[in-house]
C-alpha cells in the first residue's frame, strides 16, 4: 500500500479504500452490539496501515458530545474488514464526571450525618498544638481551666476568624428580619449564655425555649421577638363587635295552659270554694217512715 514520508521521517499511512467503504458494516457491528443511539456518521481516522476507526453520534439526551466508535482493521491484499473493537468515547464538549478525589477530600459542610466519622487528618491547617502539662500547678491550673488549653490541639486564628465570619453572616447574625423586628438585641437578653474565649466578645448561645433560635449561636446584636426585656402595646379587638339581634339574657316569662294527652288544651280548673263561701242546699220536705212496731198517725 502506498505511504507518504513526513520530514521527521515517520511513516504516515495513506487512505484505505477497504475500510473507508466498511461505514455501514461498523454500523451493524454497534446495533448487533445493543446500542439504539447510533446517529450520523462522523468520520473516519485511519490509525495505521489497514487500521481504521469509524465514529458515529451518540444520541441519548444524557450523552452530548459523545461519540461510538468501531475500530476496523484487513489483513495485506484483502478486500473484507475485520472489526477490532468498538465502544463509546467522549468528544469535543461532551458532559464527563470531575477528577476523582478521595472520599476526605470531596466533604462539604453538611455532608456529615449522625453517625459518620471523619478520618484523622494530621496536618490540619484549621489547628495548632495545644499546650502540654507544665510541672507548675499553678501554670497548668491556668492554662487548663481557665484558658481551655488542655487539648493536643486547638483552634488556630485564622479558623477562629472563618468560624466568626460564618456565624456572623449567617440566619443568626445581625443583617436578618427578626432582628431588625425585635426591638432589642440578644447582648441584654437574659436568656443568652456567654461562651468563653475571644468568640465569647461577639457571640453566646440562647437558651429560651420560646425563641427560634433557642439551643445555637448568636451574635450578640441578634434579635426576636423572644427578648426578655421587651414587650408589646395591649392588642384591641381585630373588629368591633355589634349589639346582637336577640339578648339571651333578658328572658320573658310567658304563661301556658296544660295540654291533654292528645295536645288539646284542657278546661281551666276551677279554684275549690271555701267553708265561709259556701252556701246549704235546700231540704225538701220528706215523709218520716216510721218506726218499725209503731203506730202510723195519719198526716192531713
Amino acid at each position: 500500500m502506498p505511504s507518504t514520508t513526513t520530514t521527521a521521517g515517520a511513516r504516515r499511512p495513506a487512505k484505505d479504500a477497504v475500510l473507508a467503504g466498511a461505514v455501514e458494516q461498523a454500523r451493524d457491528t454497534l446495533l448487533e452490539a445493543g446500542a439504539k443511539d447510533v446517529g450520523d456518521h462522523l468520520g473516519m481516522v485511519l490509525e495505521a496501515e489497514r487500521l481504521a476507526t469509524h465514529y458515529f453520534a451518540a444520541t441519548s439526551p444524557g450523552y452530548e458530545g459523545w461519540r461510538w466508535y468501531v475500530t476496523m482493521s484487513r489483513i495485506s491484499r484483502s478486500r473484507t474488514a475485520t472489526v477490532c473493537e468498538s465502544g463509546l468515547l467522549p468528544g469535543d464538549g461532551a458532559l464527563l464526571a470531575p477528577d476523582w478525589l478521595p472520599w476526605a477530600e470531596r466533604l462539604a459542610p453538611g455532608d456529615l450525618g449522625p453517625t459518620d466519622r471523619l478520618p484523622y487528618v494530621a496536618e490540619d491547617d484549621r489547628l495548632e498544638r495545644g499546650y502540654l502539662t507544665s510541672a507548675d500547678p499553678e501554670e497548668a491550673r491556668v492554662a487548663i481551666t481557665e484558658l481551655g488549653l488542655g487539648r493536643d490541639r486547638v483552634m488556630n486564628r485564622r479558623a477562629i476568624d472563618a468560624a466568626a465570619t460564618r456565624w456572623y453572616s449567617g440566619p443568626q447574625g445581625p443583617d436578618t428580619a427578626g432582628t431588625k423586628a425585635a426591638g432589642a438585641n440578644c447582648a441584654d437578653c437574659g436568656f443568652i449564655v456567654r461562651i468563653a474565649g475571644s468568640l465569647g466578645t461577639v457571640f453566646g448561645v440562647c437558651a429560651n425555649e420560646w425563641s427560634p433560635d433557642d439551643g445555637k449561636v448568636v451574635s450578640l446584636d441578634h434579635g426576636c421577638g423572644a427578648h426578655s426585656e421587651t414587650d408589646v402595646p395591649p392588642q384591641g379587638h381585630e373588629w368591633q363587635q355589634s349589639a346582637p339581634h336577640l339578648d339571651e339574657a333578658d328572658i320573658e316569662v310567658v304563661a301556658t295552659e296544660p295540654l291533654t294527652t292528645d295536645g288539646a288544651e284542657a278546661a281551666p280548673v276551677a279554684e275549690p270554694a271555701t267553708v265561709a263561701d259556701a252556701e246549704p242546699a235546700p231540704v225538701a220536705d220528706a215523709e218520716v217512715a216510721p218506726e218499725s212496731g209503731g203506730e202510723q198517725t195519719p198526716t192531713d
